[in-house]
């Protein structure tokens, strides 16, 4: 989930002790600072092109976050940017 000013959309776990690849974990925080610059809290997204291209990658993200983590750990997404 991202939210505002967040170094990564990652919540209740330890980052470091999921040994996520790196290319991962900076992939996520682009798509954060995507989110940061182009979503407003008060008006929402600055045009549907950015929002379309954010939501494509949320997908692409939530994939390969899936396939990464180990087998223990439970991914919970939520998307709320998408639905306003």
């Amino acid at each position: 989930m991202p939210d505002y000013s967040a170094d990564l959309p990652l919540w209740g776990r330890d980052v470091e002790a999921l040994n996520l690849p790196p290319s991962l974990l900076d992939r996520l925080a682009q798509w954060q600072d995507e989110f940061d610059a182009n979503f407003d809290p008060f008006g929402g997204w600055k045009s549907n092109e950015l929002r379309n291209r954010w939501s494509r990658e949320a997908l692409r993200l939530e994939t390969e976050l899936r396939e990464a983590l180990p087998d223990d750990v439970e991914l919970e997404v939520d998307f709320w940017p998408l639905s306003e």
